[in-house]
């Protein structure tokens, strides 16, 4: 879940996974992003603090998805979360771009397709982020 603090800052909160304690996605040294439950990325830890913004999208007028960017500095720089090609992600670059756009799919809708097709969709956490499908 997200948690607003104002001024669009969100801190991401992963809820009670695998029936334990909250753990917070947090931005480290080396712009590394990892989960943690540590009481040191509570708010207001700018490790653990981004901030949101919609990505238009240029063909339709309407939004992309979303981009995030580090609160923390990252070799002296705010940075955008990077879905990298191994899955892990990362505070690499300056702007936002394909790679840096990400969506919520919707999991009733895959639910309901994946029933229709006889598979299963069982998941412990239904919010999943990937990377934009949008090129623009």
């Amino acid at each position: 879940r997200l948690h607003g603090h104002g001024d669009g800052l969100y801190s991401i909160v992963l809820h009670g996974l695998t029936g334990g304690a909250d753990r917070y996605l947090i931005v480290d040294d080396e712009g590394e992003v990892v989960q943690t439950s540590e009481p040191a990325a509570h708010f207001p830890a700018p490790l653990s603090l981004f901030r949101i913004r919609a990505v238009p999208c240029a063909a339709s007028g309407g939004v992309a998805g979303f981009s995030l960017r580090t609160h923390r500095r990252v070799n002296g720089r705010r940075r955008f979360i990077t879905a990298l090609p191994n899955g892990r992600l990362h505070a690499l670059r300056t702007s936002a771009g394909r790679w840096e756009t990400f969506q919520f799919p919707d999991v009733r809708a895959l639910s309901a397709i994946s029933a229709a097709a006889g598979t299963s969709t069982d998941a412990p956490n239904p919010i999943v982020l990937h990377p934009s499908t949008s090129t623009s």
